[in-house]
Protein backbone atom coordinates (compact mmCIF):
# COMPACT_ATOMS: atom_id res chain seq x y z
CA UNK A 1 0.00 0.00 0.00
CA UNK A 2 2.88 2.34 1.36
CA UNK A 3 4.45 1.63 -2.98
CA UNK A 4 1.22 2.45 -4.53
CA UNK A 5 0.33 5.56 -2.51
CA UNK A 6 3.68 6.52 -3.45
CA UNK A 7 3.69 6.23 -7.10
CA UNK A 8 0.30 7.63 -7.80
CA UNK A 9 -1.99 10.92 -8.16
CA UNK A 10 -5.13 10.21 -6.44
CA UNK A 11 -5.74 7.61 -3.58
CA UNK A 12 -9.27 6.04 -3.34
CA UNK A 13 -9.53 3.92 -0.12
CA UNK A 14 -12.56 2.22 0.43
CA UNK A 15 -13.50 0.64 4.19
CA UNK A 16 -16.18 -2.02 4.40
CA UNK A 17 -18.08 -2.28 8.08
CA UNK A 18 -21.66 -3.59 8.48
CA UNK A 19 -24.13 -0.69 8.56
CA UNK A 20 -25.46 -0.27 12.32
CA UNK A 21 -27.27 2.57 13.19
CA UNK A 22 -25.52 4.97 15.13
CA UNK A 23 -23.06 2.63 16.01
CA UNK A 24 -19.23 4.34 16.79
CA UNK A 25 -16.22 3.43 15.04
CA UNK A 26 -14.83 1.14 17.93
CA UNK A 27 -14.79 -2.17 15.97
CA UNK A 28 -12.25 -0.47 13.36
CA UNK A 29 -8.77 -3.12 13.65
CA UNK A 30 -5.56 -0.63 15.00
CA UNK A 31 -4.08 -1.48 12.08
CA UNK A 32 -6.74 -0.38 9.81
CA UNK A 33 -6.92 3.28 11.36
CA UNK A 34 -2.95 3.46 11.03
CA UNK A 35 -3.25 2.76 7.37
CA UNK A 36 -6.18 5.30 7.33
CA UNK A 37 -3.31 7.40 8.65
CA UNK A 38 -0.67 7.34 6.49
CA UNK A 39 -2.62 7.75 3.17
CA UNK A 40 -3.74 11.02 5.06
CA UNK A 41 -0.22 11.86 5.71
CA UNK A 42 0.95 11.23 2.30
CA UNK A 43 -0.65 15.00 1.28
CA UNK A 44 -2.67 13.93 -1.60
CA UNK A 45 -5.82 14.09 -2.96
CA UNK A 46 -8.18 11.16 -1.32
CA UNK A 47 -11.30 9.94 -1.71
CA UNK A 48 -13.03 7.73 1.11
CA UNK A 49 -15.59 5.26 -0.35
CA UNK A 50 -17.65 4.09 3.16
CA UNK A 51 -19.62 1.02 1.90
CA UNK A 52 -21.63 -0.23 4.47
CA UNK A 53 -21.51 1.79 8.07
CA UNK A 54 -20.86 5.50 7.31
CA UNK A 55 -20.25 5.97 11.32
CA UNK A 56 -16.28 5.32 10.62
CA UNK A 57 -15.87 8.53 9.45
CA UNK A 58 -15.05 10.46 12.35
CA UNK A 59 -11.68 8.47 12.03
CA UNK A 60 -10.41 10.39 9.80
CA UNK A 61 -12.66 14.12 9.62
CA UNK A 62 -9.42 15.95 7.79
CA UNK A 63 -10.40 13.94 4.42
CA UNK A 64 -12.11 16.21 2.53
CA UNK A 65 -14.34 14.02 -0.22
CA UNK A 66 -16.23 11.12 0.79
CA UNK A 67 -18.71 8.62 -0.80
CA UNK A 68 -21.37 6.92 1.37
CA UNK A 69 -23.28 3.80 -0.22
CA UNK A 70 -25.25 2.56 2.71
CA UNK A 71 -24.78 -0.68 2.07
CA UNK A 72 -21.62 -3.10 0.64
CA UNK A 73 -23.37 -5.09 -1.94
CA UNK A 74 -22.30 -5.64 -6.08
CA UNK A 75 -25.01 -2.90 -7.03
CA UNK A 76 -23.08 -0.83 -4.16
CA UNK A 77 -19.81 -1.17 -5.07
CA UNK A 78 -21.28 -0.56 -9.69
CA UNK A 79 -22.75 2.43 -8.10
CA UNK A 80 -19.44 3.56 -6.57
CA UNK A 81 -17.28 3.03 -9.47
CA UNK A 82 -19.73 4.66 -12.13
CA UNK A 83 -20.32 7.44 -9.51
CA UNK A 84 -16.52 7.95 -9.54
CA UNK A 85 -16.10 8.03 -13.21
CA UNK A 86 -18.58 9.93 -13.76
CA UNK A 87 -20.58 7.80 -15.50
CA UNK A 88 -23.79 8.65 -13.61
CA UNK A 89 -24.52 11.51 -11.58
CA UNK A 90 -24.91 12.20 -7.43
CA UNK A 91 -27.54 13.17 -6.20
CA UNK A 92 -28.18 11.72 -2.77
CA UNK A 93 -28.42 12.97 0.10
CA UNK A 94 -27.55 11.69 3.61
CA UNK A 95 -30.50 10.16 5.86
CA UNK A 96 -28.56 10.05 9.03
CA UNK A 97 -26.49 13.13 11.41
CA UNK A 98 -22.83 11.96 11.70
CA UNK A 99 -21.57 13.99 14.41
CA UNK A 100 -18.47 16.52 13.24
CA UNK A 101 -19.00 15.47 9.64
CA UNK A 102 -22.58 16.14 8.07
CA UNK A 103 -26.24 16.34 9.27
CA UNK A 104 -29.16 14.78 7.56
CA UNK A 105 -29.85 15.85 4.42
CA UNK A 106 -26.53 17.20 3.35
CA UNK A 107 -24.81 16.18 0.18
CA UNK A 108 -23.45 17.39 -2.91
CA UNK A 109 -25.22 17.23 -7.12
CA UNK A 110 -22.57 16.36 -9.01
CA UNK A 111 -23.96 16.27 -12.85
CA UNK A 112 -22.99 12.91 -14.96
CA UNK A 113 -19.32 13.98 -16.56
CA UNK A 114 -19.82 13.91 -20.08
CA UNK A 115 -17.21 12.41 -22.04
CA UNK A 116 -18.50 12.93 -25.50
CA UNK A 117 -18.41 15.95 -28.18
CA UNK A 118 -21.39 18.52 -28.37
CA UNK A 119 -22.37 21.45 -29.10
CA UNK A 120 -21.01 25.01 -27.24
CA UNK A 121 -24.13 26.76 -25.06
CA UNK A 122 -23.90 30.40 -25.51
CA UNK A 123 -22.21 30.99 -22.63
CA UNK A 124 -18.97 28.40 -23.72
CA UNK A 125 -19.00 30.75 -27.01
CA UNK A 126 -18.98 34.01 -25.26
CA UNK A 127 -15.07 34.40 -24.20
CA UNK A 128 -13.41 33.41 -27.81
CA UNK A 129 -16.22 34.71 -30.07
CA UNK A 130 -14.21 37.56 -31.21
CA UNK A 131 -11.61 35.52 -32.36
CA UNK A 132 -13.65 32.43 -33.71
CA UNK A 133 -15.11 35.05 -36.00
CA UNK A 134 -12.14 36.34 -37.26
CA UNK A 135 -11.24 32.53 -38.35
CA UNK A 136 -14.06 32.06 -40.01
CA UNK A 137 -13.38 35.39 -42.24
CA UNK A 138 -9.98 34.14 -42.57
CA UNK A 139 -11.09 30.81 -43.94
CA UNK A 140 -13.66 33.03 -46.68
CA UNK A 141 -10.74 35.22 -47.41
CA UNK A 142 -8.27 31.77 -48.68
CA UNK A 143 -11.48 30.55 -50.77
CA UNK A 144 -11.96 33.69 -52.28
CA UNK A 145 -8.32 33.98 -53.20
CA UNK A 146 -8.26 30.56 -54.47
CA UNK A 147 -5.90 29.23 -51.84
CA UNK A 148 -8.65 26.38 -51.25
CA UNK A 149 -11.96 25.83 -53.23
CA UNK A 150 -13.48 25.35 -50.15
CA UNK A 151 -12.94 24.09 -47.02
CA UNK A 152 -14.18 22.94 -43.46
CA UNK A 153 -12.77 24.31 -39.94
CA UNK A 154 -14.09 22.23 -36.69
CA UNK A 155 -12.61 23.55 -33.43
CA UNK A 156 -13.14 21.47 -30.15
CA UNK A 157 -12.12 22.69 -26.73
CA UNK A 158 -13.40 20.78 -23.44
CA UNK A 159 -15.58 18.34 -25.31
CA UNK A 160 -17.82 21.24 -27.20
CA UNK A 161 -18.06 22.48 -30.22
CA UNK A 162 -17.36 25.86 -30.59
CA UNK A 163 -17.00 26.44 -34.46
CA UNK A 164 -17.87 24.29 -36.92
CA UNK A 165 -17.87 26.19 -40.25
CA UNK A 166 -18.18 24.94 -44.54
CA UNK A 167 -17.33 27.31 -47.06
CA UNK A 168 -17.07 27.80 -50.80
CA UNK A 169 -17.22 24.38 -52.95
CA UNK A 170 -15.66 21.07 -53.07
CA UNK A 171 -13.58 21.39 -56.55
CA UNK A 172 -12.20 24.67 -58.23
CA UNK A 173 -15.05 24.22 -61.29
CA UNK A 174 -17.53 26.57 -60.97
CA UNK A 175 -20.29 23.60 -60.64
CA UNK A 176 -18.92 21.93 -58.04
CA UNK A 177 -20.88 20.78 -54.94
CA UNK A 178 -20.96 23.67 -52.30
CA UNK A 179 -19.10 22.39 -49.21
CA UNK A 180 -21.51 21.44 -45.87
CA UNK A 181 -20.41 20.28 -42.59
CA UNK A 182 -20.53 16.65 -43.75
CA UNK A 183 -18.55 16.81 -46.80
CA UNK A 184 -16.50 13.68 -47.17
CA UNK A 185 -12.64 14.09 -47.71
CA UNK A 186 -10.24 11.74 -48.94
CA UNK A 187 -7.17 12.35 -46.40
CA UNK A 188 -4.40 10.10 -48.45
CA UNK A 189 -2.07 12.08 -46.13
CA UNK A 190 -3.39 11.39 -42.68
CA UNK A 191 -3.63 7.45 -43.09
CA UNK A 192 -0.55 6.41 -41.28
CA UNK A 193 -1.71 9.06 -38.15
CA UNK A 194 -5.16 7.89 -38.16
CA UNK A 195 -5.76 4.49 -39.97
CA UNK A 196 -2.26 2.70 -39.48
CA UNK A 197 -1.88 4.04 -36.31
CA UNK A 198 -4.93 3.19 -34.73
CA UNK A 199 -5.31 -0.61 -36.50
CA UNK A 200 -1.75 -1.18 -33.78
CA UNK A 201 -3.17 -0.24 -30.73
CA UNK A 202 -6.13 -1.95 -31.32
CA UNK A 203 -3.92 -4.97 -32.11
CA UNK A 204 -1.29 -3.92 -29.38
CA UNK A 205 -3.90 -3.86 -26.86
CA UNK A 206 -5.49 -7.46 -28.01
CA UNK A 207 -1.99 -8.95 -28.08
CA UNK A 208 -2.12 -9.66 -31.61
CA UNK A 209 0.76 -7.43 -32.83
CA UNK A 210 4.42 -7.55 -31.00
CA UNK A 211 5.89 -3.81 -31.15
CA UNK A 212 9.36 -5.77 -31.27
CA UNK A 213 8.42 -8.48 -33.31
CA UNK A 214 10.70 -8.16 -36.86
CA UNK A 215 7.40 -7.69 -40.40
CA UNK A 216 9.51 -10.89 -41.72
CA UNK A 217 7.42 -12.92 -38.83
CA UNK A 218 4.26 -11.55 -39.93
CA UNK A 219 5.37 -11.21 -44.09
CA UNK A 220 7.75 -14.28 -45.17
CA UNK A 221 8.11 -13.09 -48.54
CA UNK A 222 10.46 -10.03 -46.90
CA UNK A 223 13.10 -12.27 -45.06
CA UNK A 224 15.46 -11.16 -47.47
CA UNK A 225 14.74 -7.86 -47.78
CA UNK A 226 16.12 -5.34 -45.32
CA UNK A 227 12.77 -4.04 -44.59
CA UNK A 228 11.60 -7.39 -42.88
CA UNK A 229 14.52 -6.80 -40.09
CA UNK A 230 12.32 -3.84 -39.22
CA UNK A 231 9.64 -3.77 -36.23
CA UNK A 232 7.13 -1.64 -35.56
CA UNK A 233 8.79 -0.06 -32.84
CA UNK A 234 11.02 1.33 -35.11
CA UNK A 235 8.43 2.48 -37.50
CA UNK A 236 6.87 4.11 -33.95
CA UNK A 237 10.13 5.80 -33.13
CA UNK A 238 10.49 7.28 -37.15
CA UNK A 239 8.09 9.70 -36.33
CA UNK A 240 6.19 11.38 -39.15
CA UNK A 241 9.65 12.42 -41.68
CA UNK A 242 10.07 9.00 -41.76
CA UNK A 243 12.20 9.14 -45.18
CA UNK A 244 14.54 11.06 -43.37
CA UNK A 245 15.01 8.80 -40.21
CA UNK A 246 16.18 5.30 -41.96
CA UNK A 247 14.10 3.04 -44.10
CA UNK A 248 11.01 4.14 -45.30
CA UNK A 249 7.97 1.80 -44.61
CA UNK A 250 5.23 1.67 -47.23
CA UNK A 251 2.05 1.38 -46.15
CA UNK A 252 1.04 -1.29 -48.26
CA UNK A 253 3.32 -3.29 -45.92
CA UNK A 254 2.21 -1.88 -42.73
CA UNK A 255 -1.79 -2.74 -44.15
CA UNK A 256 -0.54 -6.10 -44.72
CA UNK A 257 1.46 -6.95 -41.37
CA UNK A 258 -1.69 -5.67 -39.56
CA UNK A 259 -4.14 -7.89 -41.41
CA UNK A 260 -2.32 -11.14 -40.77
CA UNK A 261 -1.89 -10.30 -37.18
CA UNK A 262 -5.56 -9.92 -36.67
CA UNK A 263 -6.55 -12.27 -38.98
CA UNK A 264 -8.96 -9.90 -40.98
CA UNK A 265 -8.35 -7.14 -43.50
CA UNK A 266 -6.74 -4.18 -41.85
CA UNK A 267 -9.91 -2.01 -43.05
CA UNK A 268 -12.49 -4.26 -41.71
CA UNK A 269 -10.65 -4.41 -38.32
CA UNK A 270 -10.88 -0.78 -37.86
CA UNK A 271 -14.15 -0.80 -39.08
CA UNK A 272 -15.83 -2.79 -36.69
CA UNK A 273 -13.06 -1.90 -33.80
CA UNK A 274 -12.91 1.90 -34.26
CA UNK A 275 -15.43 3.60 -36.36
CA UNK A 276 -18.54 2.16 -36.44
CA UNK A 277 -18.46 2.25 -32.04
CA UNK A 278 -17.64 5.18 -32.34
CA UNK A 279 -20.80 6.71 -34.51
CA UNK A 280 -18.10 7.78 -36.85
CA UNK A 281 -20.50 7.34 -40.18
CA UNK A 282 -18.69 9.19 -42.48
CA UNK A 283 -15.42 7.32 -41.85
CA UNK A 284 -14.11 4.53 -44.14
CA UNK A 285 -11.35 3.59 -46.47
CA UNK A 286 -14.03 2.68 -49.46
CA UNK A 287 -17.53 4.52 -49.74
CA UNK A 288 -20.28 2.19 -49.73
CA UNK A 289 -22.88 2.10 -53.01
CA UNK A 290 -25.54 4.58 -53.36
CA UNK A 291 -23.68 6.84 -50.62
CA UNK A 292 -25.26 10.45 -51.00
CA UNK A 293 -23.81 12.55 -48.88
CA UNK A 294 -21.44 15.41 -50.67
CA UNK A 295 -17.97 13.58 -51.50
CA UNK A 296 -14.85 15.46 -51.98
CA UNK A 297 -12.47 12.88 -54.07
CA UNK A 298 -9.34 15.16 -55.04
CA UNK A 299 -6.26 14.76 -55.31
CA UNK A 300 -6.52 11.43 -57.24
CA UNK A 301 -3.99 9.14 -55.60
CA UNK A 302 -3.61 5.81 -56.50
CA UNK A 303 -3.19 5.53 -52.65
CA UNK A 304 -6.41 4.40 -51.10
CA UNK A 305 -6.31 7.04 -48.28
CA UNK A 306 -8.80 7.52 -45.51
CA UNK A 307 -12.46 8.58 -46.27
CA UNK A 308 -13.73 10.85 -43.34
CA UNK A 309 -15.85 14.53 -42.19
CA UNK A 310 -14.62 17.15 -39.81
CA UNK A 311 -17.09 15.75 -37.60
CA UNK A 312 -15.94 12.39 -37.63
CA UNK A 313 -12.41 13.02 -37.36
CA UNK A 314 -13.69 15.85 -34.17
CA UNK A 315 -15.29 12.60 -32.45
CA UNK A 316 -11.72 10.75 -33.16
CA UNK A 317 -10.44 13.91 -31.71
CA UNK A 318 -11.93 14.14 -28.60
CA UNK A 319 -11.33 10.44 -27.70
CA UNK A 320 -8.13 10.56 -28.03
CA UNK A 321 -8.06 13.47 -25.90
CA UNK A 322 -10.21 11.81 -23.67
CA UNK A 323 -7.05 9.03 -23.53
CA UNK A 324 -8.58 6.24 -25.45
CA UNK A 325 -12.15 6.76 -23.72
CA UNK A 326 -15.60 7.61 -25.68
CA UNK A 327 -19.13 8.22 -24.08
CA UNK A 328 -17.84 6.09 -21.25
CA UNK A 329 -16.33 3.33 -23.21
CA UNK A 330 -12.60 2.63 -22.93
CA UNK A 331 -11.46 2.33 -26.59
CA UNK A 332 -7.81 1.95 -26.21
CA UNK A 333 -6.15 1.66 -23.41
CA UNK A 334 -3.97 4.39 -21.59
CA UNK A 335 -0.67 3.65 -22.06
CA UNK A 336 -0.88 2.73 -25.37
CA UNK A 337 -2.65 5.87 -26.25
CA UNK A 338 0.28 7.88 -24.63
CA UNK A 339 3.19 5.66 -26.52
CA UNK A 340 1.56 6.66 -30.01
CA UNK A 341 0.78 10.31 -29.14
CA UNK A 342 3.97 10.97 -27.39
CA UNK A 343 7.63 12.34 -28.19
CA UNK A 344 8.41 9.15 -30.32
CA UNK A 345 4.80 8.17 -31.28
CA UNK A 346 3.03 8.31 -35.02
CA UNK A 347 2.21 11.78 -34.92
CA UNK A 348 3.97 15.01 -35.53
CA UNK A 349 5.00 16.71 -32.52
CA UNK A 350 5.46 20.76 -32.21
CA UNK A 351 8.50 21.84 -33.58
CA UNK A 352 10.28 25.16 -33.70
CA UNK A 353 11.68 24.71 -36.86
CA UNK A 354 7.61 25.49 -38.44
CA UNK A 355 4.83 27.30 -36.69
CA UNK A 356 3.26 24.30 -35.17
CA UNK A 357 6.08 25.37 -32.18
CA UNK A 358 4.77 28.31 -31.53
CA UNK A 359 0.67 27.60 -31.60
CA UNK A 360 0.63 24.41 -29.92
CA UNK A 361 2.05 22.72 -26.52
CA UNK A 362 4.83 20.51 -26.07
CA UNK A 363 2.61 18.02 -25.17
CA UNK A 364 -0.11 18.52 -28.78
CA UNK A 365 0.38 16.15 -31.67
CA UNK A 366 -1.23 16.84 -35.10
CA UNK A 367 -0.50 16.10 -38.50
CA UNK A 368 -0.45 18.55 -41.53
CA UNK A 369 -1.20 18.09 -45.19
CA UNK A 370 0.06 19.81 -47.74
CA UNK A 371 -3.02 20.06 -49.85
CA UNK A 372 -4.82 22.15 -46.84
CA UNK A 373 -5.55 20.19 -44.06
CA UNK A 374 -4.98 19.53 -40.99
CA UNK A 375 -5.41 18.14 -37.37
CA UNK A 376 -4.00 19.28 -33.97
CA UNK A 377 -4.42 17.74 -30.88
CA UNK A 378 -3.57 19.97 -27.61
CA UNK A 379 -4.02 17.85 -24.20
CA UNK A 380 -3.09 21.07 -22.41
CA UNK A 381 -5.75 22.92 -23.26
CA UNK A 382 -8.00 20.08 -24.20
CA UNK A 383 -8.44 21.77 -27.96
CA UNK A 384 -8.78 20.19 -31.21
CA UNK A 385 -8.22 21.76 -34.52
CA UNK A 386 -9.76 19.99 -37.79
CA UNK A 387 -9.50 21.57 -41.37
CA UNK A 388 -10.39 19.12 -44.55
CA UNK A 389 -9.65 21.13 -47.55
CA UNK A 390 -8.21 20.57 -51.19
CA UNK A 391 -6.02 22.92 -52.40
CA UNK A 392 -3.45 22.73 -54.33
CA UNK A 393 -0.14 20.91 -52.96
CA UNK A 394 2.58 23.16 -54.78
CA UNK A 395 0.60 26.35 -53.60
CA UNK A 396 3.55 28.43 -51.22
CA UNK A 397 0.43 30.12 -49.70
CA UNK A 398 -1.44 27.33 -47.77
CA UNK A 399 1.13 26.59 -45.08
CA UNK A 400 0.93 30.66 -43.83
CA UNK A 401 -3.14 30.33 -44.16
CA UNK A 402 -2.79 27.28 -41.78
CA UNK A 403 -0.84 28.68 -39.46
CA UNK A 404 -3.02 31.69 -39.30
CA UNK A 405 -6.11 30.25 -38.73
CA UNK A 406 -4.76 28.25 -35.75
CA UNK A 407 -2.76 30.96 -34.43
CA UNK A 408 -6.48 32.95 -34.34
CA UNK A 409 -7.86 29.96 -33.08
CA UNK A 410 -5.83 29.48 -30.09
CA UNK A 411 -5.01 33.08 -29.12
CA UNK A 412 -8.82 33.18 -28.88
CA UNK A 413 -9.30 30.72 -26.41
CA UNK A 414 -5.56 32.05 -24.34
CA UNK A 415 -7.94 35.46 -24.31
Amino acid sequence: IDKAASETDLIVCSTLFRLVSGQAAAAVPEVQRKILQKLQATNKPLIWIAFGNPYILPLAPQIGTTLCTFGYSDVSQVAAANALSGEIGITGRMPVSIPGISKSGDGRTIPKLEMILKPASPADLEHAQGGLEQSSSLLDSYIEDGIFPGAVLLVGHQGKVLLNRAAGRTGYAGDSPKTSSDTVYRNISFSESISIASAAMFAIDSDSLLLEAPFKDYLPELNDMEIGRLCFLDWLRSGTNREEKGTPVKEEILRSILSRATGVPMERFLAERLFIPLGMKDTAHTLPRGYRRGVELSPKSPVAGLLSSAQDLGIFAQMLLNRGIYNHRRYLKLDTVDMFTGPEGAWLKPSESNWTGKIFSPKAFGHISDSGSLLWIDPSSKLFIVMLANGRPDDGRIPEAQRNICETITSALQD
